[in-house]
């Protein structure tokens, strides 16, 4: 079983830089490149043994550029949100009369 995994984890990172892609954690949304993903998967095999396929199971491959349009987007639609809500807030705020002190 251990070379199986470890063959499974070779073909996964071959395929992971030939594709251009990272490894996506699907609990912490945590980004690897294949080299990390790979050091990663060695240390847990170390420490946990080398059947354990926690690491391998936990992640799944992305295109991280994909990511980046993602996010790209996100960042616009909150900047677009927070201006609008700004203009509202300070038209608001300059049409209300001041308090007399």
């Amino acid at each position: 079983m251990y070379e199986s995994l470890e063959k499974e984890l070779a073909i996964m990172i071959e395929k992971a830089r030939l594709n251009g892609y990272w490894f996506r954690s699907k609990g912490a949304g945590e980004w690897l490149t294949p080299e990390e993903f790979e050091a990663l998967c060695k240390a847990n095999r170390i420490a946990y043994g080398e059947n354990n396929r926690s690491i391998i199971d936990g992640y799944r491959m992305h295109d991280p550029r994909n990511e980046i349009t993602g996010r790209m987007a996100e960042a616009a639609k909150i900047t677009t949100d927070l201006q609008a809500f700004s203009e509202r807030v300070f038209a608001y705020f300059n049409q209300v009369p001041k308090d007399k002190k």
